[in-house]
């Protein structure tokens, strides 16, 4: 059965640089037109061979439900997709039901009989896959499935630099941002609203606050320099910032509608990248005065001094991404040379584990807080993949073109 689509592509690609040096080198050299589109394919990094993963089949008598299942299982890093179902731990029979919503009967093999059924709703039927997949992940992983989050990215159209929000496999794809250059999207916790840095209004870098349901956007910073970085808290309630109007960029905390804004340093060092931790308390982000080379900095939302974050690499380290179910562990971006990586801090073992197979920026954690979506650089081109940080499998999300992601998981 095919069933009708309201996918739309992905676009060229565009890069981003981390630090506030990059970020207006960029600014200068945008307007050269946008590269062509990349043919570059999968990544070649194994599994670890230590790592127990769930063989699973999916059959439907729907091939489009049945083709989007298996593409939603095989990133996940828990599953292996078997193609007899026979031979599988786990058989997943998914059906259309009425009214758009997907049931999914799971049978064991070592029972012989259904296991469990569950039944996904949504505004669409694929959105009811993702539902009812998610909540087969929680029954056989005791963890939170993702498929049914949210991405926001940066894509270009010709030479625009824009914000573009998308299911995960691409399914659902609509412009936001227009203007010639935005950039760093990220979602308020409910997803109602989305923040990014966009020149659209003024021609300046203003931090700019997105209704989705209005499609209005609003500045909330337009300072004399730059406005970015915006972030929200945990809670919704404030936003983590980083303006340069007092001469060199600082952080600022301010309420959600960027009023009553106070500073959180003050120094001469560059800051960047402000990332909350899960509880809200504090803020880690890149600092580049201390040992000449950017590293990253703890603060309270509070207020006080910065403490450093003993990474362990000397190297640039930057884009911080504190994990949203663990706070021992935070998600960065290092730099070798030519070449980054996506590396994960532990608070508790007080060192940093690089996944260094794989050229990558700019993580953000799904809510699952086991992967991670990442920018990778193929020929020039940048995509946007996601790592499972437990089997250390990674996995190609689009085709055409994005970077930057933001990620949201709707409350049910």
């Amino acid at each position: 059965m095919s069933l009708p689509q309201n996918s739309v592509s992905f676009l060229p690609p565009v890069r981003r640089l981390a630090s506030f040096a990059g970020f207006l080198a960029l600014a200068l050299v945008f307007t050269s037109p946008a590269p062509a589109q990349s043919t570059g394919g999968s990544i070649p990094v194994p599994y670890d061979p230590t790592v127990k993963r769930m063989g699973v089949a999916i059959v439907s008598t729907s091939t489009d439900l049945e083709v989007l299942l298996q593409n939603a299982f095989k990133i996940h890093g828990a599953f292996d997709l078997v193609t007899t179902p026979g031979a599988a731990q786990y058989t997943l029979h998914a059906d259309l039901a009425a009214a758009g919503r997907v049931t999914i009967a799971v049978e064991s093999k070592a029972l012989g009989v259904a296991s469990f059924t569950t039944t996904g709703t949504g505004a669409n039927w694929y959105e009811a896959a993702y539902r009812a997949a998610d909540a087969v992940v929680e029954k056989l992983t005791s963890a939170p499935g993702f498929f049914a989050g949210r991405l926001a990215f940066v894509s270009t159209r010709a030479k625009a630099q824009q914000i573009f929000t998308s299911d995960l496999l691409g399914k659902d794809v609509r412009g936001w941002a227009t203007g010639s250059l935005s950039f760093h999207p990220r979602w308020s916790p409910d997803g109602s609203r989305l923040l990014y840095t966009s020149n659209y209004s003024s021609g300046f870098f203003d931090l700019i606050l997105l209704n989705v349901a209005t499609r209005l956007p609003m500045p909330i910073a337009s300072f004399k320099g730059t406005n970015t970085g915006g972030v929200f808290s945990p809670d919704g309630r404030s936003i983590a910032m980083i303006l340069s109007y007092t001469g060199t960029p600082q952080l600022y905390i301010s309420d959600a509608n960027g009023k009553n804004r106070r500073a959180l340093t003050s120094d001469a060092s560059l800051k960047f990248s402000p990332t909350w931790s899960p509880d809200g308390k504090h803020i880690i982000l890149g600092d580049d005065s201390r040992y000449g080379t950017p590293l990253l900095y703890q603060i309270s939302a509070a207020g006080g001094a910065l403490q450093s974050v003993n990474t362990g690499i000397p190297r640039y380290s930057g884009e911080p991404a504190w994990n949203p179910r663990d706070p021992d562990l935070v998600a960065f971006m290092e730099e070798q040379g030519s070449q980054y990586f996506i590396a994960v801090y532990s608070f508790k073992t007080q060192s940093s584990e690089i996944y260094d197979a794989v050229d990558g920026k700019e993580p953000c954690w799904a809510n699952d807080g086991r992967h991670i979506f990442f920018t990778h650089r193929v020929s020039g081109h940048e995509q946007l993949y996601v790592l499972d940080t437990v089997t250390k499998k990674t996995s190609k999300i689009t085709s055409q073109g994005a970077s930057d992601a933001g990620f949201y998981y709707p409350a049910k």
